[in-house]
């Protein structure tokens, strides 16, 4: 066998781009809680090991071509492809936050700044913030939390490759059984730190019970690597392995693809077997859909990812994650819009898919060819006619940065958190150690928002009021007012 075409760089590979898509929509049909996508949420494990995947083999041509790893020419480049998107996002929705939404603005405060250094996923952890149970407007920047975990892997994975592979002589492969240990620590890790019962969200949230689905993807990346290279096989036998082995890659990431789906519709956020095997074996049929797209002689798998609308959700997918939960935040049925059902399903992702093809057209694309930067480079000299143009575009831009922070820069740095009703203000209840009732117990205005059962047990809280948002510290507080009601 002899190679017909070489390429120090990576092919694209349009299969990615389709399963990028089904995975976005699948934590787009969960958040929409649509009944058939309990697990959609397990979309962000498919993310989580196509990065893992892409990011390695980025590094290991790297290294294969030059003998080193430029980190700061990597890091440059994640940082262009990530961060301009990301802080459209922030700046909007701190605008928007300053002009409709002021008590929530000190809480968006910390969440940007955790969004910005990439440690959302630590400040919900530290912060006690459950991704499964929320009262009220959840944050607008929650989802942020995996770009987090994707953005300490781009920080640190790096480092580690550009430590190991001198010592294994760079040979990719050397590096599986570390990777796998890797791996099988990280589902371990979830397994032994989920309880049964609790909210399972510090293990949700984590990266270091989350680093599995990236490191299948890295070990995948080790020994398929998407070369791009098409061999020319003359023998009767060559041919014969070649379509075998086609066929059965096929065959495997086809039964991945089903794996993924019945996943997504099956499993859910409490199921204890999520946390002791189910996101291993999630990141496992994910794997084996990559290698199938991965894999040169494959076609039916790539073919059937590489449709077109696919592709055009796929391309997208960063945005559309973005813009969409912020979205649907402040859309909710019956508070925020007169719909429900379908026709909200059906605004919230026209919305979605309008601003994230916005900002993949005018921001997200241009950056990455550098094209803006073309646009904006100071005209020559001899151009007559083109220093006007030239200051105009730049006064445009400047403009249009600068005067939203300056609207609200003095508002997010001076906001503070809102005060609780005056009913939510309860003295503590002491404990009796002679177990016996005072003669007499201070009265409760209730408000009449509220419908408390009759009796003492359990407490029935029917509805909340709309200004009360106030996360769990609400409910505590509610039920021991009504609980000193029902006395």
């Amino acid at each position: 066998m002899k190679p017909v075409a070489k390429s120090r760089s990576l092919p694209h590979l349009a299969g990615l781009d389709g399963l990028r898509a089904i995975a976005v929509l699948a934590v787009i049909a969960y958040h929409a809680r649509l009944p058939w996508a309990r697990g959609g949420f397990l979309g962000v494990e498919v993310f989580f090991v196509i990065s893992g995947y892409l990011i390695t083999s980025l590094l290991l041509v790297e290294w294969q071509g030059s003998g080193h790893i430029d980190l700061w020419a990597f890091w440059l480049r994640r940082a262009r492809r990530l961060l301009p998107a990301l802080w459209l996002l922030l700046l909007a929705t701190l605008v928007y936050a300053v002009l409709f939404l002021p008590g929530e603005v000190a809480s968006l405060r910390g969440d940007a700044l955790a969004a910005l250094a990439y440690a959302s996923n630590w400040r919900l952890i530290f912060g006690h913030k459950s991704y499964f149970e929320t009262v009220g407007r959840p944050s607008l920047l929650q989802h942020l939390w995996s770009l987090a975990v994707e953005g300490q892997f781009y920080l640190i994975w790096p480092l580690l490759l550009a430590a190991a592979l001198p010592l294994c002589r760079g040979r990719s492969r050397r590096l599986l059984l570390p990777v796998v240990a890797a791996a099988l620590g990280s589902s371990l890790l979830m397994a032994g730190l989920y309880r049964q019962g609790a909210d399972p969200s510090r293990v949700y949230y984590g990266s270091d019970t989350r680093a599995a689905a990236l490191m299948a993807g890295a070990a995948l990346a080790a020994i398929l690597p998407p070369s791009g290279v098409v061999r020319e096989r003359r023998s009767l036998l060559e041919r014969a392995r070649a379509w075998l082995a086609s066929w059965l890659l096929d065959g495997l990431g086809l039964l991945g693809l089903l794996a993924l789906a019945g996943c997504c519709i099956w499993l859910s956020e409490y199921q204890p077997l999520l946390y002791r095997g189910g996101f291993a074996l999630v990141s496992l049929a994910a794997t084996a859909v990559i290698a199938a797209i991965a894999w040169p002689g494959a076609r039916l798998l790539p073919a059937m990812l590489a449709w077109r609308p696919l592709r055009w959700l796929g391309e997208r997918s960063y945005g559309i994650y973005l813009w969409h939960w912020p979205i649907f935040a402040l859309t909710r049925p019956g508070l925020d819009v007169p719909l429900s059902g379908w026709p909200l399903f059906a605004l919230r992702l026209s919305a979605t898919l309008i601003v994230a093809g916005l900002s993949y057209r005018y921001i997200e694309k241009p950056i990455r060819s550098g094209a803006l930067a073309r646009a904006f480079r100071a005209p020559p000299r001899q151009a007559a006619g083109s220093g006007p143009w030239w200051l105009l575009r730049w006064g445009a831009v400047t403009a249009a940065v600068v005067g939203p922070l300056l609207l609200i820069v003095p508002s997010v740095v001076s906001a503070q958190p809102p005060t609780p009703p005056p009913y939510l203000a309860v003295a503590a209840i002491d404990t009796f150690s002679d177990r016996q009732a005072p003669a007499s117990l201070p009265t409760l205005a209730v408000p009449a928002t509220f419908l408390v059962t009759a009796t003492p047990a359990p407490v029935v809280l029917a509805a909340v009021p709309a200004e009360a948002e106030w996360s769990m510290a609400y409910v505590s507080a509610t039920q021991v007012a009504a609980r000193r009601a029902t006395l």
